[in-house]
C-alpha cells in the first residue's frame, strides 16, 4: 500500500522503509569514519522525508543538510536537460 500517491520528476518518492535503511546505513558510514554530521533524506521531488543530526553536530549543520539535499535533486533536472 502506498502512502504518497504522487510522482516526481525522478520516479516514484523514496518510502519510509527505504529512507531508514538508507539512514541507517548513512550513520554508519559517519560513525566509522568519525564524522560530526547531519543527514536529510529528501524524496524525488525534494522534499524532506528523514533528518537526523549525530551527536557534537553543530545545529547550523541542519539547515545546510536540507538545503545540500534539496540542491542536489534541483541539479540533477539541470543536469538532464543539458544531456538532450
Amino acid at each position: 500500500m502506498a502512502v504518497h500517491k504522487g510522482v516526481g520528476h525522478y520516479g516514484a518518492p523514496i518510502t519510509l522503509d527505504q529512507a531508514k535503511k538508507v539512514m541507517a546505513a548513512a550513520e554508519a558510514k559517519a560513525k566509522q569514519n568519525n564524522w560530526d554530521v547531519a543527514i536529510s533524506i529528501v524524496d524525488s521531488c525534494g522534499h524532506a522525508v528523514m533528518l537526523q543530526r549525530l551527536d557534537g553536530t553543530q545545529l547550523a549543520s541542519i539547515r545546510i543538510t536540507e538545503g545540500k539535499a534539496r540542491t542536489a535533486v534541483e541539479f540533477v533536472d539541470r543536469l538532464r536537460h543539458l544531456k538532450m
